[in-house]
């Protein structure tokens, strides 16, 4: 029975050992694997970082333009109504009233033109993103 132990015994090591074989493959795969998807990750990443630097500087630039019309729009009213009261003072207020309900000028084309980038064509390369 001692020969037939022996061989049992070393039956039982040879599978732990296949066991312990097959649960390290395993187990390297696996990490090959994650390592593999935290490189994808960190690279999604730099893109993802780079886009929204983009788009900062972007919102920046069209921020200041923006600014920059609205404080052009401000003085111009200004003007505006400084004529109005000088060259005709008995209709100044109610002329006033209709420059301020004129269609102002739309934001998007100068700023189109302005800030490369914007535009039908932009916000579809945005939305591909």
């Amino acid at each position: 029975m001692t020969i037939h132990h022996n061989i049992s015994e070393l039956e039982v090591k040879r599978l732990k050992l296949s066991q312990a074989l097959l649960f390290e493959e395993e187990k390297s795969d696996t990490e090959f694997h994650l390592i593999e998807k935290l490189g994808q990750l960190k690279e999604s990443k730099r893109n993802s970082v780079t886009i929204l630097n983009d788009v900062k500087g972007r919102a920046d630039t069209i921020h200041k333009v923006y600014e920059s019309m609205l404080a052009e729009d401000r003085k111009m009213e200004r003007d505006v109504k400084k004529e109005f009261d000088k060259n005709y003072p008995e209709h100044a207020e109610m002329l006033f009233r209709l420059y301020k309900r004129r269609v102002k000028e739309n934001f998007a084309q100068p700023l189109n033109a302005v800030v490369p980038g914007q535009g039908p064509e932009a916000d579809r390369r945005d939305a591909e993103l």
